[in-house]
């Protein structure tokens, strides 16, 4: 699904959200470990970029977690967790070669979730 204005979009939900209610918002991450390590490999030309992979999942734009932060608290949310979803360190299909284990992936999305601003994707818990 795509959403073209994400402030329009938190401003709406916003009304239906109850006192004690809360909502979660999920967005990739252009500073990212993985997109750091591609751009100074040169294998990417700007932290910016969107990957095949992010398009496929709909993807328009990234954030970093200063500046998804500050668009929530600009839409008059309280931030009450931000936590990363997956620290991954190269490219999907580089991982996909490398034949991960299933232990490997649990440790790298603990330290996902230890780490935002490393992590591919940065998961926010807001309230009113």
């Amino acid at each position: 699904w795509e959403v073209q204005n994400p402030e329009l979009i938190l401003n709406k939900y916003k009304k239906y959200l109850k006192s004690d209610g809360s909502i979660y918002v999920t967005v990739p991450n252009w500073e990212s470990l993985n997109k750091k390590i591609g751009f100074y490999a040169g294998m990417i030309e700007t932290m910016h970029f969107l990957s095949e992979v992010d398009l496929k999942l709909g993807h328009k734009r990234t954030y970093s977690v200063d500046s998804i932060k500050e668009q929530v608290l600009k839409c008059g949310f309280k931030i009450d967790v931000c936590e990363g979803l997956f620290l991954k360190p190269i490219t999907t299909s580089q991982m996909k070669e490398l034949n991960f284990s299933e232990d490997i992936y649990k440790a790298l999305m603990i330290l996902g979730k230890k780490y935002p601003e490393l992590s591919c994707g940065i998961m926010l818990k807001l309230s009113l």
